[in-house]
């Protein structure tokens, strides 16, 4: 038989066993064995004696029969599983096989993922004015962001904003970086001066200070390790993280600095 593939290409296989079930027949001579074709060659297991009852058998095929060698996942997925009933009685009732399946063991390579991760309360302070009115994180939670439909909108110099964001990690997680994403843009004259990162365990830690341009703008702040203890982030630590976003300077003329987009980005290494 062929069989229903559920490798993935990065696979590591370190053992195939074949799994058969069967039972003998009515008489004493019932013999069996069960294994693989690898490349039209037929690879067996111990041959063995039926016992009256449904037995479960495992053959071990530690390397490709064929080869010797370890076995690639293109080998297994080509192999077939084989059932030879060597030996019969003439007389009823018959042999029976009931189960005959590929059972492989692999060392699965994580793969990377990314997490857009966006706010979702309020965490204070919130100085910012809010375009539409409500709650402060509404307005900057897209991902791509919306341009001037939802912003805020900032007069006066240190004014910060601090958000919680929706977690999607997974315990198993391992944490290769963080980053903040952010999109801002000037008010009217030259002094529009921005900054944003992440607060760790009460402590503020920002990117670089940066004279906001006249059209929104993404920019990204890379935080490669926990920036409180410059040790690799652990999930909890990412889970505990929060935005922030800070108008260091204005200039006292309308229209304000806006703010219209502030998000975490995670890259981790996670097990499929």
């Amino acid at each position: 038989y062929t069989f229903a593939d559920q490798l993935l290409n990065t696979d590591l296989v370190t053992s195939v066993k074949v799994r058969w079930v069967a039972k003998k027949g009515s008489g004493s001579d019932w013999q069996a064995k069960a294994g693989l074709v690898v490349g039209g060659q037929e690879y067996y297991g111990a041959t063995v004696q039926l016992p009256t009852n449904y037995t479960v058998f495992e053959e071990t095929f530690a390397n490709n029969p064929a080869t010797g060698q370890p076995w690639t996942v293109q080998d297994v997925r080509a192999a077939k599983l084989i059932y030879q009933q060597v030996t019969i009685t003439t007389q009823l009732p018959r042999a029976k096989l009931t189960e005959l399946v590929l059972v492989v063991s692999v060392q699965r390579m994580p793969v990377l993922a990314t997490m857009t991760e966006k706010p979702n309360s309020d965490a204070s302070p919130n100085q910012g004015t809010p375009t539409p009115s409500g709650a402060h994180y509404l307005n900057v939670d897209e991902d791509p962001h919306d341009s001037d439909t939802t912003v805020l909108k900032f007069a006066a110099g240190g004014n910060k904003e601090v958000y919680t964001t929706a977690d999607q990690l997974l315990d198993t997680d391992h944490v290769q970086y963080v980053k903040v994403r952010w999109v801002a843009k000037k008010g009217s004259g030259s002094d529009w001066q921005a900054k944003a990162g992440l607060v760790v365990g009460g402590q503020e830690y920002y990117g670089t200070t940066v004279q906001l341009p006249t059209n929104y703008t993404i920019r990204e702040e890379t935080f490669a390790n926990n920036p409180a203890t410059s040790q690799p982030w652990t999930v909890q630590e990412v889970r505990a993280a929060k935005l922030i976003y800070q108008q260091v300077t204005t200039t006292a003329a309308l229209p304000k600095a806006a703010l219209t987009e502030i998000v975490l980005v995670v890259t981790v290494e996670r097990a499929p």
